[in-house]
């Protein structure tokens, strides 16, 4: 639209007009046809509003570009941060269901140990609470998953019974270059807020310029042909016809302060987005500094919950080695197995936060 403006602009107008006219005396009567047309073609010679528009469509446009990607990036990172929480739960189910069963067989244990006179029914009782809790927290991991699920669905269109998870032997990266001042700059130049930002601010400069550009002068060259017609009830009169050629110009000397208002307008915009542009990299700063030093955390967590889950399982053998010969109680055990299963969600948990810090 803004390239159009530059191209010959062609118009045609017409009009077309009755007159009677009655005569007293004799009562005659006189009818005349006026026609008239125009045929006009203008081209523009000078005129900074056109030059400054085509600016400002072509910094609106590249706006519009990154506005796009933003939201691209921003899909994407909506859909791992799905597909993650999905797969913890996931996860987190399969280790609910587990420790289900486990207290389950915890619990036959412990019955017939009373039957057999080895147990206190203390121990039942308590085996059979711990059960309870088991499958109130199987249930609350099936709705946490369902709704997982669910949320992806929204995203992606599609619903998934079950997706594969990252496996255990999972590598723990290093951010590299271990310099989080190269990851800054490195998001300078590709973060797509701060680009949506730079765009604006380069959007609102053209807006100034092509609001300046209406003081200007305007130079247009013209050819209009024009032709007139009378029908009366005689013969026709000739059609008269004519052509101007020219060069016309125009500026605006004074509009009662409207211009003056529209640059302060601009120019407070453009201001409005250097602060919006400030304010979009100290966001930028802030999110990469928490990111890079969540992600180093998140390795050392990882690692330290795998610890923790291997030694919770080695003491839960312990114990319940020691509950068959006496040693330990049917408490010692479900306590052992509940440890146990506690360190299987904490590792569940430091894994996928880790893949969400890295991704």
């Amino acid at each position: 639209q803004a390239l159009a403006a530059e191209k010959p602009q062609i118009s045609i107008s017409g009009g077309l007009g009755a007159r009677q006219q009655v005569d007293i005396q004799d009562s005659d009567t006189t009818s005349t046809l006026n026609g008239t047309y125009t045929l006009g073609v203008t081209k523009s010679l000078y005129n900074r509003q056109i030059g400054a528009r085509i600016d400002q469509v072509d910094a609106s446009i590249t706006q519009a570009q990154n506005q796009l990607e933003q939201q691209r990036e921003s899909l994407a990172t909506r859909v791992s941060t799905a597909y993650f929480d999905f797969l913890r739960a996931q996860e987190t189910q399969r280790v609910a269901n587990t420790e289900t069963k486990a207290v389950q067989q915890q619990l036959f244990q412990v019955r017939a140990f009373f039957d057999a006179g080895r147990s206190a029914i203390t121990d039942v009782r308590e085996a059979e609470s711990r059960t309870n809790a088991a499958i109130a927290q199987e249930v609350s991991a099936r709705e946490a998953i369902n709704n997982a699920r669910e949320a992806l669905r929204s995203l992606t269109g599609k619903s998934y019974e079950t997706l594969s998870g990252p496996g255990n032997n999972l590598p723990l990266l290093i951010p590299t270059p271990r310099n989080i001042d190269a990851w800054l700059e490195l998001a300078r130049k590709n973060n797509k807020s701060l680009q949506v930002a730079r765009a604006a601010i380069d959007l609102a400069q053209k807006q100034i310029e092509v609001q300046r550009a209406t003081r200007s002068p305007v130079v247009n060259a013209y050819a209009r042909h024009t032709g007139a017609l009378t029908l009366t009830e005689y013969p026709a009169d000739p059609i008269n016809t004519g052509l101007n050629v020219g060069v016309e110009a125009s500026m605006p000397l004074y509009e009662g302060g409207a211009y003056e208002s529209r640059i302060r307008q601009a120019q407070h915009q453009f201001r409005q987005a250097q602060q919006d542009y400030d304010y979009a990299e100290r966001q930028m700063e802030q999110q990469v500094r928490s990111a890079y030093l969540a992600v180093e955390s998140s390795i050392s967590q990882v690692q330290a919950q795998q610890k923790a889950l291997v030694s919770a399982e080695t003491a839960a053998q312990a114990t319940q080695v020691g509950f068959e010969v006496g040693t330990r109680t049917a408490v010692d055990v479900l306590t052992a197995l509940q440890d146990v299963f506690a360190a299987r969600r904490n590792y569940t948990s430091a894994r996928y936060a880790y893949l969400q810090g890295i991704v």
